[in-house]
């Protein structure tokens, strides 16, 4: 397979840029092991500042993080992107006004997590990730709706400490011990078939994800989900 050379793929990204990078080394290794030799990944990044826009996520001014991230989304199209990515599970929360109003597709992170969970049989997860994530109906929403899996979440008391974890370590970039005692916890609950890591920093506190059940890393599915649309077609 090789890239069209009309395909660019576009990023929203700084959110945080902890897993933005992460985003990029992950594209361009699949696309490397796609085509072998010196291939790599066509991308145009968007990244935003991630300060003001957790600031206004943290107050519940939503309408303030969706002009952001649908600036960022017009500046990727106008230079030539043909489909995004939303490098973040918690913004997907904004997918059915971003992907509205941006006249390309943008490849919904949990649709990636899904189709994986379901590919392998899963069919009772449990969920992690920022307590918006967690808490809020719509990511649990698409994965029962498209895919048919029920997504648990930890207790409230294990919620607060995943969303100081997120926010106050990995998106500094900062791995404490504890955090990664944590997650390895919560992966040896009972009554699931899988663990999906539904923050993209959460995979930095779980090296080689050592857990009691298999876990599965919405970062490294999203970005697979993006070099299969930058191969697709192209034999």
């Amino acid at each position: 397979m090789h890239l069209s050379s009309e395909r660019w793929l576009g990023i929203v990204g700084g959110t945080s840029w902890e897993s933005t990078a992460l985003y990029y080394r992950l594209l361009n290794e699949t696309v490397r092991t796609q085509q072998g030799g010196l291939h790599s990944a066509r991308l145009l990044l968007a990244s935003v500042d991630f300060a003001p826009l957790e600031a206004n996520m943290r107050t519940g001014n939503w309408t303030a993080v969706e002009a952001c991230l649908l600036q960022a989304g017009k500046r990727l199209v106008a230079a030539g992107a043909g489909a995004l990515l939303l490098a973040s599970n918690t913004l997907h929360r904004l997918y059915p006004i971003l992907s509205t109003a941006l006249p390309v597709p943008m490849l919904h992170i949990a649709d990636a997590a899904g189709a994986a969970l379901s590919r392998d049989g899963h069919r009772k997860v449990l969920l992690l990730g920022t307590q918006y994530t967690m808490e809020a109906p719509f990511y649990r929403e698409r994965l029962a709706e498209a895919w048919g899996l029920t997504a648990l979440i930890p207790s409230p008391a294990e919620r607060q400490a995943l969303q100081r974890l997120i926010f106050d370590d990995l998106c500094q970039g900062r791995v404490p011990p504890e955090g990664t005692r944590l997650l390895q916890a919560l992966t040896g609950q009972e009554g699931i078939d899988a663990v999906l890591l539904g923050c993209t920093e959460l995979t930095l506190a779980l090296p080689g994800h050592a857990a009691a059940c298999p876990v599965y890393d919405t970062a490294r599915l999203h970005a697979e989900a993006g070099a299969a649309w930058l191969l697709e077609d192209c034999a």
